[in-house]
């Protein structure tokens, strides 16, 4: 399992390899709702993207002997472009499994940065069983975008950072895929921020954790094309994020399309900022006015 201690030794461990994103107030936002607000730019870390921390946190954790042989993982294109550029650090091969819906462009990108890409014929889901079946064959590590407990210290070294950066997060509302960066984050805020609140968010057409998180049966959400593909994906049943998110989750929200590009829009028209739909649902349920009684301080 993941406990406090190990985002703190993440903190530790990628100390001065990754960029300190930048956490920016929004005034005007914050006086139409009645409250603070602040975004925290992840989409400026290294890769474009958080996973790189828990990618990269996990590749160092790993024993020497382990390293050797490679890793192995299955992704939509973020987890998989931090994972390479983690393996690319450490001198080592890395494959990755992708749906047949993965980007052109991110595909290009894991392939500049020395992986072997994969593409499945179909979803997440085939991906990840592919990605896993391969590892375990092989004998070599499967380093889950979610389901690993060094993954996930790795996201919450986010919440370490931010606390640095703004005097307060009475609440925070997170994108949600498999869990891992609202498993970590939420972790570190119940430690050091106890009052605080923790928000999900995920696309409708996407529901999984939303649907587990209300006591609903996952097998039966129904997959919708969406403007948050980063998202996507089946979650395994036993993914150590499962406990985790329904401890730590005050509520679980669903946005559709036209929030999410309403929200990316008003991060390029506010701020010059180009984000993905996947970035921008914790936003889109902020501007849609998801949640009443925000608080003091709400940040995304």
């Amino acid at each position: 399992m993941v406990d406090f201690s190990n985002i703190q030794r993440a903190m530790k461990r990628l100390k001065g390899r990754l960029n300190r994103t930048e956490v920016t107030p929004d005034p005007k936002l914050g006086e139409k709702l009645e409250t603070e607000v602040c975004f925290k730019w992840e989409s400026h870390q290294i890769t474009g993207a958080f996973k790189v921390r828990g990618a990269l946190n996990t590749i160092l954790s790993l024993p020497e002997e382990r390293r050797e042989a490679g890793v192995v993982t299955s992704s939509v294109g973020n987890h998989g472009l931090g994972l390479s550029y983690a393996a690319k650090q450490a001198g080592i091969p890395a494959i990755v499994y992708l749906p047949d819906y993965a980007s052109q462009k991110k595909i290009a990108g894991l392939r500049e940065l020395g992986a072997e890409v994969r593409v499945v014929d179909g979803g997440y889901g085939l991906a990840e069983e592919t990605g896993i079946r391969l590892a375990e064959d092989k004998g070599v590590v499967f380093i889950s975008p979610y389901n690993h407990p060094d993954v996930i210290a790795g996201q919450g070294t986010v919440t370490l950072e931010w606390l640095e950066q703004t005097l307060n997060l009475d609440t925070v509302m997170l994108p949600v895929g498999g869990g891992g960066l609202s498993s970590g984050i939420g972790l570190a805020l119940k430690v050091l921020r106890p009052a605080s609140h923790l928000f999900g968010v995920q696309a409708e057409g996407l529901a999984f954790l939303h649907e587990y998180w209300h006591g609903r049966d996952m097998d039966a959400v129904e997959v919708r094309p969406n403007l948050a593909e980063g998202l996507s994906g089946r979650v395994d049943p036993q993914s150590i994020t499962l406990p985790l998110v329904r401890w730590l989750f005050d509520d679980f929200l669903l946005v559709n399309d036209d929030k999410i590009a309403r929200a990316v829009a008003y991060c390029y028209e506010a701020y010059g900022e180009i984000v993905e739909g996947a970035t921008a649902v914790g936003f889109a349920a902020l501007l849609a006015g998801k949640v009443e009684n925000l608080g003091a301080r709400w940040a995304c």
